[in-house]
């Protein structure tokens, strides 16, 4: 790009040319050319500026021709600078290759570093990639899939490969069967389907899950060993009634759950199943295939070990002791309250009521099954508000034989032997049935 002034002046053979309009020539470089009126060009040694602040440039010989006074002045830029860009780029492409070279180094070099040249000439030494990998396990370099030495990707042999969640959306308490799922097992194939069973409303405030397992292997020359039907009901709220997988004979089965309304099932299957959804199929009576109903796990959600030891039905469950109750989590859900009226005298407020079903009242024994203590009176008041209190009498127990050869066993009040109870079975709390229908 040409630098230019209107006005500029030299003598006759002299060696500065002083630029008399101002413009600025700081960027002009030695070796370019100047061009003075109508004269040849001439070779720039450098420039300056005088005491005023004119720029003046200095050749590197003196001025050859008449002098000029107030002419037009041109410099034009010499191949130099040109030159200078063009090994600048020779420069980078240099340097360009030499960090692609050291990368592949870097990736490549089984040693611990390797020396990589800075732009400036210098080197540092750097860790290669081999001194990071050498540690790593085996898992790190092999590829995802299903064959011999892959890491094993999330579907392969049916892990993670199905998992679905069914609503029954039914609005009567009359429990129905529904078709979960049709799965076919590889002939030989060992394989898990998991159907994890709960109760409750679409917020799941009121649910209790369960787990049951089938474990099925597919083929005809399994015979009657092809299937077998683990259903474990894990706690009596969920109100799981059968469950049924149904073999059709090549490996293909029909899997049922009979539930409660407002139930859930979510189904997963491990091993080497197709799955075919069929939710939302209803039956009202029993499906082909169904003659092993669940079996019921006991377990301390639903019994109780009563104060002689033995396994009871659970439920509401109150201890009662001599000055306080203890109740499981269900019992506290009422909110019971314990009163002492005397001695062997107790009361307890705000309750369900004694069962109506099964057992409802257990007293301490000694090792010869003798009562340690007599329940002289029992009896339930229900309250205005729908609750009930417990009124329960205590006395010593009398043993000899009347004139019917009986036993006896009234005596005066006593209190609840210290680290004994009586065991006292509520009512269930009945569950509120819910406004909306849950979506599917």
């Amino acid at each position: 790009m040409w630098i230019k002034a209107t006005q500029a002046s030299v003598s006759a053979n002299g060696t500065i040319i002083t630029v008399n309009s101002g413009e600025s020539f700081a960027s002009v470089q030695p070796g370019d050319a100047a061009i003075l009126g109508t004269n040849p060009p001439v070779e720039i040694l450098r420039t300056q500026q005088a005491a005023g602040g004119a720029w003046q440039l200095v050749l590197e010989e003196g001025w050859p021709y008449a002098a000029v006074t107030n002419g037009r002045l041109r410099v034009q830029p010499n191949g130099g600078r040109f030159a200078a860009a063009m090994q600048a780029m020779r420069d980078v492409n240099t340097y360009a290759a030499n960090t692609h070279a050291a990368m592949n180094a870097w990736l490549s070099s089984t040693a611990a570093t390797i020396s990589v040249e800075k732009a400036d000439g210098s080197s540092i030494s750097i860790p290669t990639l081999h001194s990071y990998t050498s540690n790593w396990g085996t898992a790190a370099t092999r590829d995802v899939g299903t064959a011999a030495g892959n890491v094993m990707e999330v579907g392969a042999f049916g892990i993670g490969s199905y998992n679905k969640t069914w609503y029954s959306g039914m609005t009567t308490v009359v429990a129905r069967w529904v078709n979960v799922c049709t799965a076919t097992v590889a002939d030989g194939v060992r394989t898990i389907l998991t159907l994890n069973i709960g109760k409750g409303f679409s917020a799941g405030s009121n649910g209790s899950s369960s787990i049951n397992f089938i474990s099925m292997t597919g083929g005809n020359n399994l015979g009657s060993e092809r299937m077998l039907v683990q259903g474990f009901v894990m706690s009596s709220n969920v109100g799981v009634l059968g469950i049924v997988a149904s073999d059709n004979g090549n490996g293909t089965y029909e899997i049922w759950v009979k539930l409660p309304d407002y139930s859930s099932v979510t189904v997963n299957a491990i091993g080497n199943m197709n799955i075919s959804t069929k939710i939302g199929v209803y039956s009202d009576t029993d499906p082909a295939g169904f003659t092993k109903p669940l079996q019921l796990i006991r377990n301390s959600i639903n019994t109780t070990i009563d104060s002689n030891g033995f396994i009871k039905s659970a439920s509401p469950i109150i201890k009662l002791f001599a000055d306080d109750i203890d109740t499981n989590a269900q019992a506290a859900e009422q909110q019971p309250k314990f009163i002492k009226n005397g001695v062997g005298d107790y009361t307890i407020t705000g309750t369900s009521g004694l069962a109506k079903e099964g057992w409802w009242i257990e007293t301490p024994k000694d090792s010869n099954g003798n009562t340690k203590v007599i329940i002289q009176a029992l009896e339930e008041i229900e309250q205005p508000d729908g609750t009930f209190n417990i009124n329960i009498k205590t006395t010593e127990p009398r043993y000899g034989l009347d004139e019917t050869g009986r036993l006896i066993g009234i005596g005066d009040p006593c209190d609840i032997p210290a680290g004994r109870w009586i065991d006292i079975r509520l009512q269930q709390l009945p569950i509120d049935t819910p406004e909306e229908v849950p979506a599917e």
